[in-house]
């Protein structure tokens, strides 16, 4: 049972690891313009449906947002990878426990600069 555990740990920071980078690099953390904009900008002035504009945009609202579902998911991958050390595949839980503390780490961040965009000056 507690093998199960570890391998859940281990997909829980793999998906977590893939929500940052979708994240990050729509949220424009990294250097240069920010990719969202110019996707909604191409969402707007495309001969796309009206349903598929909003469905773009809800959905990079979203991504923006992930970092807050990834820091709790990334606690309980913590906890699963724990309880999945104790297991035959103690190297898989390991490798869990340190892929979600990365997603906490980055998660953190990523909530630490949104504070400093929100907070009015």
């Amino acid at each position: 049972m507690s093998e199960k555990k570890a391998i859940v740990s281990l997909i829980i920071g793999a998906v977590g690891i893939i929500g940052l980078f979708l994240n990050v690099t729509s949220f424009g953390l990294f250097p240069g313009e920010l990719i969202w904009k110019r996707i909604l900008d191409f969402a707007d002035n495309s001969k796309l449906p009206q349903w598929f504009s909003k469905f773009i945009f809800l959905s990079f609202i979203y991504i923006h947002f992930l970092f807050i579902f990834i820091f709790f998911l990334s606690i309980f991958g913590i906890f699963l990878g724990i309880k999945g050390i104790k297991s035959l595949k103690k190297g898989i839980a390991i490798l869990g426990i340190i892929l979600c503390c990365i997603d906490l780490i980055f998660s953190l961040y990523i909530g630490y600069w949104w504070l400093i965009i929100l907070t009015p000056r």
